[in-house]
């Protein structure tokens, strides 16, 4: 998703068909995006006492290649030393989706802070996709914009062509440029990878999008087919099909664990 041109668009959601447009319609000139559209089934209020623009029932704001939906569009502005307004947040209410180009991001909710340059999705339907991956949640679904990164809370879940991720949040990170490829992602609590070869469990993981490397800590199993590894920290390159596992410190409580890397490993099968 083009964010930051998302971001430009928010700049100006409240420029049309109201006074301060001319000024708003100028800044939108000089940075190429073209005019904003915005349209609303119920219609477009401007409420000056609370200093919001509100757009209702199957709610459209487009510009620049970018287009927002949602039932209810709220915008709110300050006035700038210039006397300009400025939208410094928008909340999408019921349904909100964002979609640029390939690119699409849903979720029940929005909330788009301007000043810090953050979108947060929440409720149902918790989802960001484009060409390459998805990322999916079932509490909130984060984006920074500058840093290209977006963290997945509750059941998160990464999921490109090789294979998918899932843990309890998962922050997933971006190329700075081209396309939305992903990075690399960052996976906590009740860690899950899987690829066509390989099922690894662990209570904590990164995992290298390009090299396809990933390095598990924690409670690590690695499996192949029937075989299995434990141990406390594994390194396994998905290219090379060679993993590194390594123990864990030995417990110093008379525990169970005495840092000892386990395998069971089964002999191929003997055709008849």
């Amino acid at each position: 998703m083009t964010m930051v041109r998302l971001l430009f668009l928010l700049c100006v959601l409240g420029a049309a068909g109201h006074s301060a447009a001319p000024a708003l319609a100028q800044d939108v000139s000089a940075l190429g995006d073209g005019p904003l559209a915005l349209d609303a089934a119920d219609g477009v209020e401007w409420r000056r006492e609370e200093r919001i623009f509100v757009a209702e029932g199957d709610a459209v704001a487009r510009q620049g290649g970018v287009t927002i939906k949602a039932d209810r569009l709220v915008a709110a502005y300050r006035e700038s030393e210039a006397g300009k307004l400025e939208i410094f947040r928008v909340d999408a209410e019921g349904g909100a989706r964002v979609e640029s180009g390939s690119d699409v991001a849903t979720g029940a909710r929005a909330i788009f802070d301007l000043d810090r340059s953050t979108v947060v999705f929440s409720g149902v339907g918790l989802k960001y996709a484009n060409a390459d991956s998805t990322v999916t949640a079932n509490k909130t679904l984060e984006y920074y914009v500058k840093d290209r990164r977006a963290v997945a809370r509750g059941d998160a879940r990464v999921q490109d062509k090789s294979g998918w991720i899932a843990a309890n949040v998962i922050e997933a990170r971006f190329r700075q440029s081209g396309a939305q490829a992903l990075r690399t992602a960052i996976a906590t609590g009740n860690v899950t990878i899987v690829t066509p070869n390989e099922t690894v469990r662990a209570n904590r993981a990164e995992y290298d999008f390009t090299r396809r490397r990933a390095t598990a800590t924690g409670n690590v199993r690695l499996a192949r087919g029937q075989n299995v590894l434990t141990g406390g920290k594994a390194v396994i390159d998905f290219k090379t099909g060679i993993s590194r596992m390594s123990g864990s410190a030995k417990a110093s409580d008379g525990g169970r664990d005495d840092g000892r890397v386990r395998g069971l490993i089964f002999p191929p099968a003997v055709k008849p």
